[in-house]
């Protein structure tokens, strides 16, 4: 069965087979207010029509630093290489206290707004299938960034990945921001995600890619 294998730093983290799943979720966080420059979740979940929802974990908020490497291949076959965990697992002190409510997401903006800044920006590397890559750092208007590497059953011979960077307006208008890299992956395929900093001499390397090629390639695969 089909699987996500994730690496760091070249070493096997976790792998996780599809079976059973209608998502399986990769992914690499990082905001200007820290502690971390990023950090790494892997999860998946299913969510059948009738049956209970299962909501498992494999990583939960690893932290990265500068330096940090992280591949997500994309298998024909491969197996689940240890047991994720539930959320009562992780947080077993934590109790339900029922009903959950939340602040709107403008108070959420302003209260961060207010908070102290542990960087004034954060960098990333993007490598796709194709072995270009894509180097980005966030602007100051900027607050954070994300890496995905989504797979969902209702497209199971493929997974999609993506680098954004973001503000803190986005996270009101639910807009994603700026993308800097959208591919898709096929069995056998990789891509990989490193975390740099800000001054990187990295960053002015002249091979960067545009995303405009790179939207454009992944638009001829569709």
């Amino acid at each position: 069965m089909p699987a996500l294998s994730v690496s760091l730093n070249g070493e096997p983290l976790v792998s996780v087979a599809t079976d059973g799943y209608d998502v399986i979720d990769v992914g690499v966080s990082g905001d200007l207010l820290g502690p971390e420059h990023g950090s790494l979740r892997v999860s998946g979940g299913s969510y059948l029509e009738g049956q209970e929802s299962r909501y498992l974990v494999w990583e939960d908020e690893r932290i990265l630093v500068p330096g940090d490497s992280v591949a997500v291949a994309f298998l024909a076959a491969g197996a689940t290489s240890r047991r994720g965990k539930t959320i009562e697992e992780l947080y077993p002190d934590e109790k339900p206290t029922g009903k959950e409510t939340f602040a709107p997401a403008k108070q959420i903006v302003r209260e961060l707004k207010q908070r102290p800044k542990a960087f004034d920006s954060l960098a990333f590397e993007f490598v796709g299938p194709d072995g270009a890559p894509v180097r980005a750092r966030t602007t100051p208007q900027e607050h954070g960034f994300a890496f995905t590497v989504l797979w969902n059953s209702h497209r199971p011979e493929r997974a999609r990945a993506s680098a954004h960077t973001y503000t803190l307006a986005s996270l009101v208008t639910k807009k994603n921001g700026k993308y800097h890299a959208e591919t898709k992956l096929g069995f056998g395929q990789q891509v990989t995600f490193k975390v740099l900093a800000p001054n990187s001499a990295l960053l002015s390397d002249a091979s960067t890619s545009p995303l405009r090629a790179r939207r454009g390639a992944a638009k001829r695969g569709r």
